[in-house]
């Protein structure tokens, strides 16, 4: 049984024209084993190198990454899995229009290759090319459903709504709320546990203005994921929104722990105080609000510059450092991910690599990472104390004590290694 969705028409429509675009009367089964196929005659040196190409994508050497990639590709100019990898790189990395191309030259070897059009939507999206991602993502909704029908199987729902959530999120930034809200419920008619789709409905009616019904929607969205942060402040505001004072400073306390760079969890958290009665405790963090968010602001025109000048590594270097100062750890990594790509012996960028990696669990990679500076540059005491920290983290004493005593001969009088080994098998 395959699905009957309220948006099939459009999708319908525009696989009909992917259809004539691909130069098919229909799709033949064969159609969805191009690249297996191709996979089975591919030289076995083009799999080797992409297999190089990971593991230096592993260890944050993104160019070494692209080199083995262009090795694969003299081997296997016509697998698809080529491009698809040199374009998850490059968009890893944010050269957004060679990922672009990559994924093209893909599309154009294989034009039922699972993801490449959702990927290529992805990319004019953040370039803001919105009508041209619609397309894209209607692309692989056409794909998906002529794949299901072709083998004769039941939809994979995850594709749908992963795919229908970008396409909404496509419609909301083209003004086009109507679409963007019948696409959200389709996915939560195809899966009722997507918490996306709950959480972008209850951003869209809040946006709207209509408060209880975003409320009722962000409700749901917590209770499927209450890790979710950005679905905890916007339970706090609406629950703020509608007068449960209460029960908002519970949600807007725990944005601020969580997100002390956030001036609206700030503002609002005052607010609530100050209606509750805590006027001193309010004001404390109306005061701090001004700070924060010229902080932001000073964030959204680093921002704008790296959009502006994606090739500049200084930029991207600038505006990592700046997130990182103020805990906003995963945009500090994306801006020191694309410094090391256009500079790769930045040890600066490694090094805050690594210890984003360490604050954020990764400790294998952040282990990887220090070991990779250490091989540019043995003598970086701070790397080694680094290096100690994570290796107690995963209760690797003897690696770690050794890491310790080495910064200590790299600077015999660094008190914090000194510390470290002064509390014997105790972590950090």
């Amino acid at each position: 049984m395959f699905l009957l969705r309220s948006g099939k028409a459009i999708a319908s429509f525009i696989f009909a024209t992917f259809v004539i675009w691909s130069c098919q009367s229909s799709p033949e089964l064969d159609s969805f084993s191009i690249t297996a196929r191709a996979r089975q005659t591919a030289n076995p040196k083009s799999v080797a190198f992409l297999m190089q190409s990971q593991d230096a994508l592993s260890q944050g050497n993104y160019l070494w990454a692209l080199v083995f990639i262009d090795s694969a590709e003299k081997y296997a100019p016509d697998l698809a899995d080529v491009h698809i990898k040199r374009g998850d790189i490059l968009f890893q990395v944010g050269q957004v229009g060679q990922a672009w191309s990559a994924y093209e030259k893909a599309a154009a070897l294989d034009p039922y290759y699972r993801s490449v059009w959702f990927k290529l939507g992805n990319v004019a999206f953040q370039q803001k090319a919105h009508r041209k991602a619609l397309e894209m993502y209607n692309r692989e909704l056409a794909v998906a459903e002529a794949e299901d029908k072709a083998l004769g199987r039941e939809p994979e729902t995850d594709r749908y709504c992963t795919t229908d959530l970008q396409l909404g999120r496509t419609y909301v930034e083209l003004g086009l709320t109507d679409s963007a809200e019948m696409v959200f419920h389709e996915s939560i008619g195809l899966d009722s546990s997507f918490g996306e789709a709950w959480g972008d409905l209850a951003q869209l009616y809040k946006n709207e203005g209509d408060f209880e019904k975003a409320l009722t929607y962000i409700r749901k969205a917590f209770a499927l994921n209450p890790k979710n942060l950005d679905y905890g402040y916007l339970l706090g505001l609406m629950l703020f929104r509608i007068g449960d004072v209460e029960a908002a400073v519970e949600h807007l306390r725990r944005e601020v722990e969580a997100r002390p760079y956030n001036p609206g969890a700030y503002y609002n958290l005052g607010r609530a105080l100050i209606i509750l009665g805590n006027d001193s405790e309010g004001q404390r963090y109306l005061d701090c609000t001004d700070s924060i968010r010229t902080l932001d602001v000073q964030i959204k025109l680093l921002q704008g510059t790296a959009e502006s000048y994606p090739d500049n590594a200084s930029v991207w270097q600038t505006l990592g450092d700046a997130c990182y100062a103020v805990g906003r750890h995963e945009e500090a990594l994306q801006a020191y991910r694309n410094t090391l790509f256009l500079n790769p012996v930045n040890l600066w960028a490694q090094h805050r690599t690594a210890n984003l990696f360490l604050k954020t669990g990764d400790i294998q990679g952040a282990i990887r990472r220090y070991e990779v500076i250490l091989e540019l540059e043995p003598q970086i005491t701070d790397v080694w104390i680094d290096l100690g920290v994570a290796h107690a983290l995963r209760s690797e004493m003897v690696e770690a004590r050794w890491a310790w005593r080495k910064a200590i001969t790299l600077d015999p009088d660094n008190v914090i290694a000194k510390q470290y080994l002064e509390r014997g098998i105790t972590q950090p």
